[in-house]
């Protein structure tokens, strides 16, 4: 195992029956941009000799997720891997699948973490991760929680987890539960500045090979503020150029101030209705 990346040593766990619920983390999203405040908050924390985990809260489509792929694009101390909780609990039909299926990838990353001359050590990253609370029952052994399983690998260092929930969600399900938290840090993210979220837009408007107006840009961002039911900035304000490239495509109406309107009140009006 001498001088193994990350990378190299994971591949042999994702080449197992069982290993399609972690894989290597995603790229960034090219019109992700800014935010090295929060990136270097994440790095710094991961850079920590004692609890190195750490729990991002934000309200939904702030960029967490993204947030954390950037940090792996930026760092080479650490290697980002996402665990998936949908497809670990997927075909556990027995008693205890889940609890060996969750062991079994955590005594292989411990023992890498573990070496002392490793090149980099390995990070969990798990999005929604106040569903770890919910994971027992038929799939599991019925007395335990997955985030109970967690506790002991998180109180000697040996595993380094990320997550990331909101904010209702972590008063009622992770903040409650105190023995857990004591191994986290956690890092409040907030939507972006204007001008991130204008750039994330300029950036996808590239992608979709769509020149918009600055002017057209402003009004995008002025209609996001609104659809904070929806979805917060950026993720908000890429929705409506979304619609609207979509609508310009099919329809052939030039983006205007009118249409943003009427695409970012088509977003909102199931929530009123809802609500």
């Amino acid at each position: 195992m001498s001088k193994m990346t990350p990378n190299t040593y994971m591949e042999t766990f994702f080449e197992g029956k069982d290993g399609d619920f972690v894989r290597k983390m995603e790229m960034p999203v090219p019109y992700f941009s800014g935010r090295e405040k929060e990136i270097n908050q994440i790095l710094e924390c991961l850079c920590r000799a004692r609890s190195q985990s750490l729990i991002l809260v934000g309200e939904p489509g702030c960029g967490k997720t993204q947030l954390v792929r950037k940090a792996a694009q930026k760092t080479r101390k650490f290697g980002f891997f996402e665990l998936d909780l949908s497809l670990l609990v997927s075909g556990c039909t027995l008693i205890g699948m889940v609890e060996e299926k969750i062991n079994d990838l955590l005594e292989y990353v411990s023992c890498y973490n573990r070496q002392k001359d490793m090149p980099a050590k390995i990070v969990l990253f798990v999005d929604e991760v106040h569903a770890l609370w919910g994971l027992n029952g038929s799939a599991f052994n019925g007395t335990a929680s997955l985030n109970d399983i967690l506790k002991p690998y998180l109180a000697d260092g040996r595993i380094i987890i990320v997550g990331a929930t909101t904010p209702k969600e972590f008063k009622r399900k992770v903040l409650a539960d105190k023995a857990f938290m004591r191994r986290f840090s956690v890092i409040k993210v907030e939507a972006p500045e204007k001008e991130n979220t204008l750039s994330a837009l300029r950036e996808f408007a590239k992608k979709i090979e769509k020149d918009v107006d600055e002017s057209l840009l402003e009004a995008i961002y002025a209609e996001s503020l609104g659809l904070s039911a929806f979805s917060s900035n950026p993720d908000a304000a890429l929705e409506i150029l979304d619609r609207c490239n979509a609508r310009n495509r099919y329809r052939g109406t030039p983006i205007s101030v009118e249409m943003i309107q009427a695409v970012a009140n088509d977003i909102h009006d199931p929530f009123a209705e809802i609500g």
